[in-house]
């Protein structure tokens, strides 16, 4: 019995200094994003407005939500997604908060080409002319879910990779985001010679996105996204139409307030 406390108190341990340092380390790269943005050549009057909006965004989406929702998700959906039926759509109700913006089957786009599935990003998000696209949540799509390989979309693993890993309660950022004042613009943009790029979008009125993608170690590369996501609506080709009562309009910005995160 005492072993076991023993075991339980170190694990305690272990994870509270774990937390203390994702805190420590997402302090910094705050602070790394502040003096980048101060560095960019741009006016002063669009640095204090960008970084209002980023501190906006992180009262919105903030850093204790993100970690609570990335640590318990696979546990609280494991069990109800081994449950839910195949046909589903959508998650049951008592569950309404680990809902996201792209449905429970994934975002993936597909074509049927020569027998074979094609995930639609792996050829550029070109398909050739008069080629059928299939959505991942159509029910003649059979393939692949592009982020759990050997496994259909809606299979209780590709859905647990989505749900609880990642695409994590993304509703909550996009009924806290914003409706762009109009299509947002790239206002400033750099690559450097050491592999790293920044970029700044502006939608004309209050919201920016600052992008950073730079290598730090051993092939790991520092990340960084904050505001709101600009870049997904200036890529739409429809019309921006806003959000209006229960309707989420395609100028639906979502908030994100990603200080750092570390990928190969």
């Amino acid at each position: 019995m005492m072993t076991l406390l023993y075991i339980l108190l170190g694990l305690a341990a272990v994870a509270a200094l774990l937390l203390c340092a994702l805190v420590v380390i997402n302090e910094h790269a705050r602070e790394a994003v502040q003096q980048r943005l101060d560095e960019l050549p741009i006016s002063d009057e669009h640095k204090a407005a960008a970084w209002a909006c980023f501190e906006r965004a992180e009262t919105l989406a903030p850093f204790w939500r993100s970690i609570f929702n990335h640590l318990a998700a696979p546990v609280i959906l494991l069990a109800p997604l081994m449950l839910l039926p195949w046909s589903a759509d959508a998650l049951p109700a008592w569950l309404a908060y680990w809902a996201n913006n792209a449905g429970i089957n994934g975002d993936g786009l597909a074509v049927l080409r020569n027998g074979v599935w094609i995930y639609l990003g792996d050829i550029g998000w070109t398909p050739a002319p008069g080629e059928r696209v299939y959505a991942y949540d159509e029910p003649d799509y059979t393939g692949d879910a592009y982020y759990a390989l050997g496994w259909h979309p809606r299979s209780w693993f590709a859905r647990w990779v989505w749900l609880a890993f990642r695409n994590v309660a993304s509703l909550r950022d996009v009924l806290g985001g914003a409706d762009v004042a109009q299509r947002p613009t790239l206002l400033a943009s750099e690559s450097d010679t050491a592999g790293g790029d920044w970029s700044l979008m502006w939608d004309g009125g209050a919201l920016y996105q600052f992008t950073l993608d730079a290598p730090l170690i051993w092939g790991i590369r520092w990340r960084a996204n904050v505001g709101y996501k600009l870049g997904i609506v200036a890529n739409r080709t429809d019309p921006l139409t806003p959000s209006d009562g229960g309707q989420i309009g395609s100028a639906r910005a979502s908030v994100i307030c990603m200080w750092v995160a570390l990928r190969k």
